[in-house]
């Protein structure tokens, strides 16, 4: 997770919507959009989508470019974030995608495609879905008002478990501790927890 751009969103009834993403629609990753995310955005779905980002989607639910620092809010603002992979990665299981890092980081609920090695780091901390049309069932569920409470109970324990092991500056830390440099390890830990102050986190 980067904790400056995508850490720290707050909500905008001007961005509130039941089900939001923020990417690019191309046609490798459409092969598994058309089937977990374009569903939801038709009219007899009965959910609110809103799609942000640089390339045109084509659809109603397509709402422009957002400019830069809105990101964190837009995804603040929706009920679900959704996590959609690429083929190789649910049917692999890895190359996991920086998303559902970021939205964790700042403190999204978040269904996702089955991806075997996200599910093994989030299996509390994320809904998971094995296919499109349980991801669909899930996200009618899970957006539901009476949902509210448990939805954020999951919502704090992703964030807690990113902010604990998962940030950019973590993976810094474990780069030190590979290259035997104890010192800066400690220092770039030190920075995380000035950061987190400064930013409130």
């Amino acid at each position: 997770a980067d904790v400056f751009e995508y850490t720290g969103g707050v909500f905008n009834p001007d961005f509130a919507c039941d089900v939001g993403f923020l990417g690019g629609y191309w046609g490798y990753k459409a092969q598994t959009i058309d089937k977990y995310l374009i569903p939801l955005t038709k009219p007899e779905s009965g959910v609110n989508v809103r799609i942000f980002g640089n390339q045109s989607w084509g659809i109603p639910s397509y709402c422009g470019k957002l400019a830069p620092g809105h990101g964190r809010n837009f995804l603040a603002s929706a009920t679900v974030c959704a996590n959609v992979s690429e083929l190789h990665s649910q049917d692999f299981g890895y190359d996991m995608i920086e998303r559902p890092f970021k939205l964790l980081s700042n403190k999204c609920f978040v269904i996702s495609d089955h991806v075997e090695d996200l599910k093994m780091l989030f299996p509390s901390q994320i809904v998971f879905a094995e296919t499109p049309e349980q991801f669909h069932s899930e996200v009618r569920k899970w957006i539901k008002p009476e949902m509210a409470d448990e939805r954020q109970v999951i919502i704090d324990a992703g964030y807690a478990e990113v902010m604990d092991k998962h940030t950019y500056f973590h993976r810094v830390h474990d780069i030190f501790e590979n290259l035997g440099m104890p010192d800066q390890q400690a220092l770039t830990m030190e920075k995380f927890d000035l950061v987190k102050e400064k930013l409130k986190l």
